[in-house]
């Protein structure tokens, strides 16, 4: 709704004002960050169980408890799409080809690092909000 005026002006005025209003309408919104996932489903020999839950942990994943199906395990779960990029071809390497890892779905979820940010101390909190607000605080000229 704002409007030009020749003496108080300049161009790029209306880009900054619509800038700062997205950025308000942002930092004022309840808003969630969102983390693709992988839900997956791996069928292995009951030897390498112990590392594919291991595994599955360290990507900040989560799996069901495993499941017999005939002499291979069953494990399902979920994990950040981030952390397991190219895991088929280590789980193809440590079950010496004779695991099965089909095809896996991708789901959108909440993002982990809201949990993690909450267990730093507090000089790691403080970075983190002097980075966010730095990062959501476009200055122009006349704020220097």
């Amino acid at each position: 709704a704002g409007r030009a005026h020749i003496k108080h002006t300049e161009g790029g005025d209306f880009r900054q004002a619509t800038y700062r209003a997205v950025r308000h309408g942002l930092m004022r919104a309840k808003s969630v960050l969102l983390e693709p996932f992988y839900e997956f489903r791996m069928e292995m020999q009951t030897e390498v169980l112990g590392r594919a839950m291991t595994d599955v942990e360290r990507m900040c994943g989560r799996c069901s408890a495993p499941e017999a199906l005939g002499d291979k395990m069953v494990l399902s779960g979920s994990a950040p799409v981030a952390k397991m990029q190219g895991y088929d071809l280590e789980f193809a390497s440590y079950t010496r080809g004779r695991g099965n890892f089909p095809a896996m779905s991708r789901v959108m979820r909440p993002a982990i690092t809201r949990r993690k940010w909450l267990k730093k101390s507090v000089t790691d909190r403080r970075r983190i909000l002097i980075i966010r607000r730095t990062l959501c605080f476009v200055p122009t000229g006349r704020e220097w």
